[in-house]
């Protein structure tokens, strides 16, 4: 498609300002193309995320992806990254692994490719 990477740029862009609002520290982030799609992963420090907030975020981001979205994505998300940005987000990604242990937070998305 003709946006890909605009749209995974967005994917990042939204899970980076959900980390940095929940007060994560030291980003360190890898994006790239494998031959069934695109990946990206963020991981940062966050100390004392409690375990409810580790369950929102993992169910919102592993809902099933809705690719009629994807050309309403762009009006859809905003600037704060809330439950339903995050929502929007997992619709527009097809797995996300979340995890947490030793003050590491460590988001994985993939996201195959045709759409």
């Amino acid at each position: 498609m003709k946006h890909e990477f605009e749209k995974n740029m967005r994917i990042m862009t939204d899970l980076l300002i959900y980390c940095h609002e929940l007060g994560a520290a030291d980003y360190h982030i890898d994006m790239g193309r494998e031959s069934d799609g695109y990946h990206c992963c963020i991981a940062c420090r966050l100390a004392g995320i409690p375990d409810k907030v580790l369950s929102e975020l993992e169910r919102a981001l592993n809902i099933p992806r809705q690719k009629e979205i994807e050309q309403n994505f762009w009006g859809l998300s905003g600037e704060v990254a809330t439950d339903t940005e995050l929502t929007l987000v997992g619709m527009m990604i097809d797995e996300a692994t979340v995890t947490y242990e030793n003050d590491s937070l460590v988001i994985r998305c993939m996201r195959s490719v045709g759409g």
